[in-house]
């Protein structure tokens, strides 16, 4: 695996690729002045490489301003991070200094359709704060079939279900994991044991 590229590409050397030991706080620190300067294309291929990363970007917070790296990727009207961050567990809710939510900025911006689009999946269930554990979804008509690249951690109402690595399980469009009676996945069942869909 490649290290983690957070420099100006073109000034880049190999040392000032992520040194080991860097903590992924300086990381994330460093995404985020890349996602202010609209260098979404090097983000996503950072967390399609590195997938702690994104899901700690998705739970990140600016402070004093109170921006995500979804209120950035809204501002700049870049659905396929806004996507990711989503399916992630980015909260859809949050609120920068402006009292504005992703799908606010997105406005703001006259990035109508992507603003309408955060709308919409804004009724998600809330995700959890560790970002090492996926939010569940209850969209059953959305179900996409996936096998776990690794084991996933889900959060289930108040219990965390695993999903064993090469298992099968059903994401919806947003990619958070559907989840059913019981903490069942594959597929998952309503209170009569039945299959969802």
């Amino acid at each position: 695996m490649q290290p983690i590229a957070i420099t100006d590409k073109q000034h880049m050397t190999q040392s000032e690729a992520v040194p080991r030991g860097l903590e992924l706080n300086v990381v994330i620190d460093r995404l985020y002045s890349f996602a202010k300067k609209g260098d979404w294309e090097r983000i996503v291929e950072i967390w399609a490489n590195s997938p702690a990363v994104a899901r700690r970007c998705s739970r990140f917070r600016k402070r004093p301003s109170k921006y995500t790296f979804l209120h950035q990727a809204a501002f700049f009207g870049k659905k396929q991070a806004c996507e990711i961050l989503a399916g992630l567990g980015a909260d859809l809710h949050a609120k920068n200094y402006k009292n504005e939510t992703p799908a606010d900025v997105a406005s703001r911006m006259q990035h109508e359709t992507l603003a309408a689009w955060l709308r919409e999946i804004s009724n998600a269930p809330p995700a959890p704060a560790d970002p090492d554990v996926l939010p569940c979804s209850f969209q059953w008509l959305e179900a996409v079939k996936l096998k776990a690249p690794h084991d996933l951690l889900v959060l289930y109402y108040e219990h965390i279900i695993t999903i064993p690595k090469n298992s099968t399980y059903y994401t919806d469009r947003i990619g958070r994991v559907l989840v059913g009676f019981h903490g069942s996945y594959d597929p998952p069942r309503g209170m009569d044991g039945a299959p969802i869909f």
